[in-house]
Parts: C-alpha cells; sequence; structure tokens
C-alpha cells in the first residue's frame, strides 16, 4: 500500500467515525434507519471515486506517454535505419512492424524498445486517424524512413478518460492530458 493510499484510507476511517457521532447513529435504536444512515456510505464512496480516478488518470496518462516515446523511437529507427515500421494497437497492446522486402509487415522483434505492449487493465488502445480520415481496427500505420509521414493519432482509454497520442508530418509526437470520454 502507497503512502497516499495509506493517509486517504486513514481519512476515510476517520470520517466514518465522526460522521457516525455527529449523526448519533450509535444512540438510535437497532433496525432504526432515516437518511442520516447514508451519510458515512456515500462519504466512502466518493472519496473512493476520487481515489479509483486518480489512479486511472496516472496510470492512463503513464501509458499514452510510454506509447508516445515508442512511436517517437520507431520513427527516429525508422529514419537511422533507412527502414519503414509500423505501428498498430488493438484493444488491449500495441505493436510494432517492419515491412519487408516483399512489402509485407513483419512483426519486429529485434529491439527489447519495440516490443509488443499488453496494457494493464482496464486501459485499451484504439486507431484514430491517418492523414484525416479514420483508421480501421486493424490498421498499421507506417513510419517511413523520409522522415516524411502523414498525421495520425491512436487513442488510450480507460472506462471513464481518454487520452490521444498524435503525430504531426513531422513525426513530432504529442499526448492530450486525460479527459473524459464524450458519451
Amino acid at each position: 500500500m502507497n503512502k497516499v493510499t495509506k493517509v486517504i484510507s486513514a481519512t476515510l476511517a476517520t470520517t466514518i467515525v465522526f460522521v457516525s457521532l455527529a449523526t448519533g447513529a450509535s444512540a438510535r435504536p437497532l433496525g432504526h434507519r432515516d437518511h442520516r444512515d447514508n451519510v458515512a456510505p456515500g462519504i466512502a464512496a466518493g472519496i473512493a471515486a476520487v481515489t479509483l480516478s486518480g489512479d486511472e488518470r496516472g496510470t492512463l496518462a503513464r501509458e499514452a506517454r510510454r506509447f508516445a516515446g515508442a512511436v517517437e523511437y520507431a520513427a527516429d529507427r525508422a529514419r537511422v535505419r533507412h527502414e519503414t515500421i509500423g505501428v498498430s494497437a488493438s484493444g488491449e497492446a500495441w505493436r510494432f512492424w517492419r515491412r519487408t522486402v516483399d512489402g509485407r509487415w513483419s512483426a519486429l522483434s529485434d529491439d527489447p524498445a519495440l516490443a509488443p505492449r499488453t496494457l494493464p487493465p482496464p486501459l485499451r488502445a484504439v486507431p484514430h486517424s491517418y492523414a484525416g480520415g479514420a483508421l480501421r481496427p486493424d490498421a498499421i500505420v507506417p513510419l517511413r524512413a523520409s522522415g516524411r509521414n502523414e498525421p495520425f493519432a491512436f487513442i488510450l482509454a480507460s472506462e471513464h478518460l481518454q487520452a490521444v497520442v498524435s503525430t504531426d508530418p513531422l513525426s513530432r509526437v504529442s499526448v492530450s492530458a486525460a479527459e473524459s470520454i464524450p458519451r
């Protein structure tokens, strides 16, 4: 248990005790219930929700930065090694590819920095756009040796939040702040 979680747990326990005492929960006969009985559980649920969304936001931001770094590294590698590298994402993972001489994509396996990455639950990654158009879920986005690439974007999302990892034509990568998913 990390330090923040311990502090929140202690604060939550103290709040429940004080709210119970303030509402007279112990002075009422057994079986008697009124609206004040919902105060402590309501506060506990609110604090738990804030704690979970904070962890969710942090995990999403960390994974989005990790993905952005891998994309930036792959674009640099493509230029240095004069090869075309591809990136794809499907559900809970992303992967990098190499274009073979015959034009087919082959999974990249010789570079640990570009190894397939499985996201921690409940995160998922989905292709979003390429050159201004929508991407198919099974698309592999090319990173060319010339360094001239079409802008593209992938979305990393949890149940309630999303972050967009995008590139411009010069392969500069940016990550949006984690924000609520539009419903």
